[in-house]
C-alpha cells in the first residue's frame, strides 16, 4: 500500500490501494463466486428439505424461486466482472482511496485482498437504513 500521508490527517491526502483495477475485479469477481456457490448449496438444500414432505405450497414455491434468481444473478455478476476485469483501468491511473472504500462496505472482511489492513479501520457506518441486521 502506498501512504499519502499520515492516518491521523482527515482531510490531508488518503492511502491509496495498492492493486491495479484488473486485479481489483478479480478479488470481487471471487467474491461474486463464493457467494454464488453458498446459494448453490442453500438451494440445493432447501429443496431437498421441502420436497420430502408434504407438496410445497406457492409460498414455498416463490422462495425457491427467488433463491434461485439470487444463484442466478450471482453467477452472471462473477461472469460479468471476469470479462470485463482485463479490460479495466483506473481513471486517470490513481486507484480509488482505501479509507474510501472502507467506509463504503458493511463488513471489513469484504475488502480481503484489497485493502492490506482491513481490521485496523474505524467501524463502517450501516448503509441499509430501516433494514435490521440479524447479527448486531
Amino acid at each position: 500500500m502506498t501512504q499519502d500521508a499520515p492516518a491521523d490527517q482527515p482531510d490531508g491526502p488518503k492511502t491509496t490501494i495498492d492493486v491495479d483495477a484488473e486485479s481489483f475485479v478479480e478479488v470481487i469477481a471471487g467474491q461474486v463466486a463464493t457467494l454464488h456457490g453458498l446459494s448453490l448449496s442453500l438451494e440445493s438444500s432447501m429443496s431437498q428439505s421441502m420436497c420430502t414432505c408434504e407438496p410445497l405450497g406457492q409460498a414455498q414455491i416463490q422462495m425457491l424461486q427467488r433463491v434461485d434468481f439470487l444463484r442466478q444473478s450471482l453467477r452472471d455478476i462473477d461472469a460479468i466482472l471476469n470479462f470485463i476485469g482485463p479490460r479495466l483501468a483506473w481513471i486517470g491511473q490513481e486507484a480509488p482511496k482505501a479509507e474510501d472504500l472502507i467506509e463504503a462496505v458493511d463488513m471489513r472482511e469484504s475488502l480481503t485482498g484489497l485493502v492490506s489492513t482491513p481490521a485496523a479501520a474505524p467501524a463502517p457506518q450501516p448503509s441499509d437504513a430501516g433494514v435490521p441486521d440479524l447479527w448486531d
